[in-house]
């Protein structure tokens, strides 16, 4: 595909009513293709906005950028670049942290912008919040990238910055892995939290503990992605709220390695096909076709899986151990590593990213889940897991 171009265009219905049309397109300065998606009320208008959205990047990868350009011009380049590969959510968070760089840094020139000046700015966002600070400092080396890419510098002075740390006595907020010898426990403990229970959220929990899918992910898992004959799943959406939206199940996923087949273990899958079964007894109760969808039917949401695990979490009995729905994604990892599993087959499994693979393909991934998944299955058998 020719730089500056894009591919056909297809398009999506989505629960609300409205239409995302899909297309990718070949950027300069790369070797991978852009994943690009417009919504909009009617087929035509969502065509039109991708259309459009096409041109501001071909015109955007035409411009240049030099060393006298301002920050607030590079960040509005670095954000109509990230706009087209970041959900709804993560773009609600990058447009509220490059309005602090601009109002910080934004009237300081490119070649200005030495490790100094850049460090005096990181440290006074980290004052008031250490996560902003730390989505700060991404956004500011992506956007030297930019600049690096085009020539206007000769290195990144992003990397020069000091690691962010701690302050004394604050929490971290990172998510952990369970030890694998505390998982039977504390899935045994995960039942005596009401609101889980009520929630339906122990099965889901498992689910991503034995699949390491996100909870996005896993809660925008629909049944038409499940092939019960062949005993895999594919995960090509995700549950996300958007602004002015509320929730809906997004057509696409976290990354383009994030979309993925993943072989499931029988015992998981034979877990699936019972709970099939059982909302086709009432499918009016499931209108979103949901593998995981909340009591009420209506799609369930990262952020309260968090909130319950939060609540519970004196309950768990483990109050040296931060456990968030991730901790079951990463837990996953903790597994198939003590079972002798590659890290590129773990890598597949997860559906991260990996730069210097680019080669990797749909079909030659999901060759390394059919060995993993018996690997989570000899685990989840002599742990008991199913109990």
């Amino acid at each position: 595909m020719p730089i500056g171009e894009h591919g056909v265009i297809s398009f999506t219905v989505n629960d609300c009513g409205t239409v995302t049309a899909h297309t990718n397109m070949r950027v300069a300065n790369s070797h991978r293709l852009l994943q690009l998606h417009a919504t909009a009320q009617s087929k035509a208008k969502a065509e039109l906005a991708l259309k459009a959205k096409c041109a501001r990047i071909r015109d955007m990868g035409a411009g240049t950028v030099d060393a006298s350009m301002t920050l607030n011009r590079l960040a509005d380049m670095y954000m109509e670049e990230k706009r087209n590969t970041l959900r709804t959510g993560s773009i609600d968070s990058y447009k509220s942290n490059i309005k602090k760089i601009k109002k910080g840094v934004g009237n300081v020139g490119v070649q200005e912008a030495t490790p100094m000046v850049l460090q005096r700015f990181i440290d006074d966002v980290a004052e008031d919040s250490r996560s902003s600070a730390k989505t700060c400092k991404s956004i500011l080396s992506g956007m030297f990238r930019i600049a690096v890419r085009n020539g206007a510098l000769a290195h990144n002075p992003v990397s020069e910055l000091d690691s962010l740390r701690r302050k004394e006595g604050e929490e971290d907020r990172k998510a952990q892995a369970i030890p694998l010898d505390k998982v039977g426990y504390v899935f045994e403990r995960l039942q005596d939290i009401p609101a889980i229970v009520r929630n339906d959220e122990v099965e889901l929990l498992k689910f991503m503990c034995l699949t390491g899918l996100r909870a996005s992910e896993a809660c925008g898992l629909q049944w038409d992605c499940v092939d019960f004959e062949r005993g895999y799943i594919r995960v090509e959406r995700q549950a996300e709220r958007v602004k002015g939206e509320g929730l809906r199940i997004a057509p696409y996923t976290k990354t383009q390695c994030s979309r993925r087949r993943i072989q499931v273990p029988p015992a998981l899958m034979d877990r699936l096909k019972s709970r099939h079964e059982r909302q086709s007894e009432d499918p009016a109760l499931n209108p979103h076709d949901l593998v995981f969808p909340l009591p009420t039917g209506n799609i369930r949401e990262e952020n309260l899986l968090n909130r319950h695990l939060r609540e519970g979490r004196t309950k768990l009995g483990l109050p040296g151990l931060r456990i968030t729905s991730h901790s079951f994604r990463k837990t996953c990892s903790t597994i198939l590593e003590s079972m002798g599993a590659s890290r590129l087959a773990i890598r597949d499994q997860l559906g991260h990213e990996d730069v210097e693979l680019t080669e990797n393909v749909y079909i030659a991934r999901y060759v390394h889940t059919q060995e993993t998944a018996s690997q989570l299955e000899e685990w989840a058998e002599d742990n008991g897991f199913y109990r």
